[in-house]
């Protein structure tokens, strides 16, 4: 009579034994991320390259490219990222992304360019990740002496205003030499949680402060190339000032 309860004996520790095993717990902190966009907009809507929009001069604008490449993203003492490279072409705002807490940049000030003694380093030293090193600047280099360029900013004009679209017209402003190198003022950044635990910031080019600046508009039709060449440094000069005022 004993033997046949066994096996029912056994399924009953067996049952009990299971009961106490206490479930795996599972790691669900999610590393915090930080991220900084630089959004190209005119008169504060966003524009895209290839878009059509009309400056005060009642002249049609596409732009066709726009990069930036600086240093130093900061805010009072503390090191948001060594350097960034937007390049707008690529489809991308982001300027940069750290892998840490936004906690103490309510502000921000960067460099545009790089700083004259990296700016004339072989741009093959910098980490393989850097957006200084030559792999990454997506043309952002001359490759001589002068050293990285510092904005890109290319498109075309349709100067004629007779109502088709003729953009008879190319600009390009290419910028860089130790002489443009500048830095920002602080920029006020407003925060979002956009997913768990991973926040965004975003920085603004105006193109109609660019183009259109009531004090210091730029006339695209007679104003149009710059290579940073030192026979055109009072326009190389302006131009470099206007990128600071452009970004807020």
């Amino acid at each position: 009579m004993k033997i046949w309860l066994y096996p029912f004996a056994l399924c009953f520790v067996l049952f009990a034994c299971k009961e106490k095993e206490k479930p795996k717990e599972t790691n669900t902190t999610i590393s915090p991320s930080s991220e900084i966009h630089l959004i190209p907009q005119f008169n504060n809507l966003p524009i895209q390259l290839e878009e059509i929009f009309t400056s005060n001069q009642g002249y049609d604008i596409k732009l066709t490219n726009f990069q930036i490449l600086g240093t130093q993203l900061r805010n009072s003492g503390q090191l948001f990222a060594d350097a960034f490279m937007l390049n707008y072409g690529s489809g991308s705002t982001l300027l940069s992304l750290t892998n840490k807490s936004y906690s103490g940049f309510d502000s921000l000030r960067f460099n545009v360019g790089v700083p004259e003694t990296l700016n004339h380093a072989d741009p093959t030293l910098p980490a393989a990740d850097s957006p200084l090193n030559i792999a990454n600047v997506d043309g952002m280099h001359w490759g001589w002496n002068p050293g990285y360029i510092f904005v890109k900013i290319e498109g075309r004009i349709d100067t004629l205003a007779d109502g088709v679209e003729n953009f008879d017209k190319t600009f390009s402003y290419h910028l860089g030499g130790d002489t443009l190198f500048r830095t920002t003022s602080p920029i006020k950044l407003s925060w979002m949680e956009y997913s768990a635990n991973k926040f965004r910031s975003n920085l603004y080019f105006d193109f109609s402060v660019f183009f259109d600046e009531s004090n210091d508009p730029l006339n695209v039709k007679s104003e149009s190339f710059t290579h940073s060449a030192l026979s055109q440094n009072e326009f190389n000069q302006r131009l470099m000032d206007k990128v600071l005022r452009s970004i807020h």
